[in-house]
């Protein structure tokens, strides 16, 4: 139908150390985007998590009883790029690595949540049997007593081999162990979340079950990373009355996931379990995530752009000037504000958050070293530079409409993965924001032909490009025995039965659009962030540059010139630095959430107060 394909295939490693080789995916590459529901909770609670290490490890950058004394992040203005430089590192702060060996942590069970506390029991050398558990995989463990825990009791549990407990399903996959993974997957009790290999174990070395009446003790000991020769010692206890206890012997992993989550896209607290005292009863997820690695706070960094930047811009789009670590995504769109209805999002505003009153999107792309110079240019085999920018922010309207099916129901056989893409068999004329051109081979058979394309008929109708009248029908494949979330990829044939969509379907399900045109330009600021201590490089400006261009005849090229993207950049006059709160207000963890959320029309709290019940903001789930 239109233009032609080229096929982004997952990046795969190979590496042979434990006897049996196993393929491990390179974070982000296999579906590029990791825009999810979680995205501005995690968001928030990494920027909270930073604010109160930054008090308590610099305080010489607050003023005491006074108004805080002002970050200083460097916003100047060249080609139309917002130049941000980290002067200070409160942007970039430093990795957070792993301090919790000779340690304990205790989660006890409230009526109405659980609240995290230092446990000083120590490290137990009762630790049971060894049990057979090999590399990402788990075993059923048969609980002796019901075991309550987020209000649903459980007589049974599923043990990981990656350090962890999950109820309701067991979590064995070789995906990275992230946040998002973390706080959407199944109920989680997280001793130390991370890719272990109890496979090459050999002596004592191994996961070891304890059972009695009064406990259950999982403990891993020596136990390597996978791939690596560190050894990790820990363990996990769980009581009758949903008590929780976890004490740490030696940790050579620097990176991993230490808490509780109770499943499902929700809010979570980051806390520092080695400073902990106690966070108060919660009912959403409670953790540390260590890394070795630095990441980008996303909310510090539009901040300080928009302290300095007119608050005008319906996204901002940030590409680093160095190596940075996206956790499992090579970019992403967290959502900031919706208004529209009609699209499948809820109707929500975050915006303050961020420093604005009109952000709609901040697009995180990561390093700008790993996209190509010419922004047509590939990468890897399937997407375009310019493509997964426009997929980011595409992510501002798309990919989350549900349809009403010839039975009657509200179906989600539209989308992929995360329910936030398009599905692998959904025909998109090669859209960017997934699905795949494909064409009907009349035999009973189907074959992909193009994808990361440009913007189909239906994505510009939910963009507010077209009226419903101008949107012609479209097919998905029922029946297939190929995975709806794949990423795209051409020249792939496979059989099922073709099933017409109209529009009025997707309008019987999310009702109309309204407002049901987009009459202005979309207004996005491009941002170039470097590290303390350095400046953007002049090639790094051009790059980004030419990206900026190609976005704005991009957008207009694909959606048949119904589109607009503005990207000129407009500073304040006399611009004032983002400020830091003041240490009382840095609390060792946040209050519960007080706001009605998304959905309410209430605007979300200030950056300095409880977050907005941002678990309400996917109404993609069925009602």
């Amino acid at each position: 139908m239109k233009r032609t394909a080229f096929s982004l295939l997952a990046l795969s490693l190979i590496l042979p150390a434990t006897g049996a080789a196993k393929t491990v995916r390179e974070p982000g590459i296999d579906g590029i985007c990791a825009t999810r529901a979680s995205t501005p909770a995690i968001s928030y609670a990494r920027h909270r998590f930073n604010e109160r290490r930054l008090a308590r490890e610099r305080p010489n950058l607050l003023t005491v009883g006074g108004p805080g004394e002002r970050l200083t992040p460097k916003v100047t203005k060249r080609k139309n790029i917002a130049l941000v430089e980290d002067v200070d590192g409160t942007i970039f702060p430093p990795p957070n690595f792993f301090d919790l060996d000779g340690r304990g942590v205790q989660f006890k069970k409230g009526p109405k949540g659980s609240r995290a506390e230092r446990f000083g029991g120590g490290f137990s050398p009762n630790i049971g049997n060894r049990i057979n558990i090999g590399d990402d995989a788990s075993r059923t463990i048969n609980l002796p007593f019901p075991f309550p825990f987020y209000g649903s009791t459980y007589d049974r549990a599923f043990l990981n081999s990656d350090g962890n407990l999950t109820f309701g399903r067991a979590d064995n996959a070789s995906t990275p162990r992230s946040l998002n993974r973390f706080l959407e997957g199944p109920p989680r009790i997280a001793a130390d979340f991370l890719d272990l290999d109890p496979g090459v174990t050999s002596g004592s070395a191994g996961v070891y079950l304890l059972e009695q009446a009064g406990m259950v003790r999982v403990t891993w000991q020596d136990v390597p990373e996978w791939g690596e020769t560190n050894r990790n010692t820990f363990q996990v206890t769980l009581y009758p009355n949903g008590r929780i206890t976890m004490a740490y012997d030696n940790v050579d992993a620097n990176a991993g996931i230490v808490g509780i989550s109770p499943g499902d896209p929700g809010t979570i607290n980051l806390v520092d379990l080695s400073q902990l005292g106690s966070t108060g009863t919660r009912t959403d997820a409670i953790a540390e995530q260590f890394r070795e690695t630095a990441e980008i706070d996303d909310m510090a960094a539009a901040t300080a752009t928009l302290a300095a930047v007119r608050d005008e811009y319906d996204v901002i789009v940030l590409f680093a000037d160095f190596p940075v670590d996206l956790d499992d995504a090579f970019a992403y769109n967290a959502p900031v504000q919706n208004e529209i209805r009609g699209i499948g999002d809820g109707i929500y505003n975050f915006s303050n958050l961020y420093g604005s009153k009109r952000l709609r999107a901040f697009v995180q792309m990561g390093s700008l070293a790993k996209y190509p110079d010419g922004p047509n240019n590939l990468v890897g085999s399937e997407a375009t530079g310019i493509g997964i920018l426009a997929h980011e922010v595409g992510h501002r309207w798309l990919a989350f409409t549900r349809f009403i099916d010839s039975r009657g129901q509200r179906s989600t056989d539209l989308l992929g993965r995360q329910l936030g893409h398009w599905s692998f068999v959904l025909d998109t004329d090669g859209s960017v924001m997934e699905g795949n051109n494909i064409r009907d081979n009349g035999d009973g058979t189907f074959t992909t032909t193009a994808s990361w394309q440009g913007f189909s008929p239906l994505d510009e109708y939910l963009m507010g490009y077209r009226r419903p009248g101008e949107v012609p029908p479209f097919f998905y494949v029922s029946g297939s025995d190929q995975d709806p979330e794949a990423s795209p990829q051409s020249s792939v044939t496979f059989r099922g039965q073709r099933v017409d969509v109209d529009v009025s379907q997707i309008i019987a399900a999310e009702g109309p659009r309204v407002p049901a045109m987009t009459e202005k330009p979309v207004q996005v600021a491009f941002v170039l962030l470097s590290r303390q201590g350095e400046s953007a490089s002049l090639d790094s400006i051009k790059k980004m540059n030419r990206y900026r261009n190609r976005l704005s005849t991009f957008f207009r090229q694909e959606t048949e010139d119904r589109g607009r993207i503005a990207t000129w950049l407009r500073l304040k006059k006399n611009a004032q630095a983002a400020t830091v709160a003041t240490p009382d207000q840095l609390v060792a963890g946040d209050a519960a959430p007080t706001s009605s959320g998304p959905g309410s029309g209430t605007p979300a709290a200030a950056a300095t107060e409880p977050p907005p019940r941002l678990e309400r903001l996917d109404v993609r789930a069925e009602p």
